[in-house]
């Protein structure tokens, strides 16, 4: 079965994004990226919540075609176009980013159904209300996590509140000159 693997970014405090969504706080040099991009290499498909699809189909795009993008950027953007994308998402009507389609409906049902297929990881970059989602449904094998090194006193939550455990074993931890510390767990 495939694994998905959600890869984030938390506040020392626990949010995933302000409450307006601005990611602003987040440290991304370039071996946090490395290591994001380095992570493509296992994965054939994409999970995305609708606000971070948006984001994402708005930005990639647009560095693929940027001659100023570095190499490392161009490999995540041609990536970012290659693989099937799926964007879970119950208002969203349409996609127009190639290779791209919306999950609406039994979510755990077609995402179990996903996971049994032949393929490689599944990867969920950002999108806290998804991760939190499949969270609580199960469904997530490992759990990168950049813990960055600011508080931002309220915003979105990543993590399920009220009476959800899952329990996780630590994999690996990895420290960035930024102060960022990542944090690799996986199920137990």
């Amino acid at each position: 079965m495939r694994k998905i693997i959600s890869h984030l970014n938390v506040s020392l405090d626990g949010f995933g994004a302000r409450p307006d969504g601005a990611m602003d706080w987040i440290a991304m040099g370039e071996d946090i990226f490395g290591d994001a991009v380095a992570l493509t290499d296992t994965a054939d498909t994409a999970l995305y919540g609708r606000v971070t699809y948006h984001l994402m189909e708005d930005y990639w795009p647009v560095v693929l075609k940027n001659p100023q993008s570095t190499k490392m950027e161009h490999r995540f953007a041609q990536w970012s176009e290659d693989v099937t994308k799926f964007v879970i998402s119950n208002t969203l009507k349409a996609t127009s980013w190639n290779r791209s389609s919306i999950m609406s409906g039994d979510i755990t049902g077609q995402v179990n159904q996903l996971k049994s297929q032949v393929g490689r990881d599944i990867i969920i970059f950002g999108s806290p209300y998804l991760t939190k989602t499949l969270t609580v449904a199960g469904l997530i094998d490992e759990f990168i996590i950049n813990v960055n090194p600011v508080i931002i006193g309220k915003g979105i939550t990543v993590f399920p509140d009220g009476g959800h455990d899952t329990s996780l074993k630590l994999l690996n931890t990895k420290t960035y000159g930024s102060g960022v510390i990542a944090l690799h767990y996986g199920k137990k």
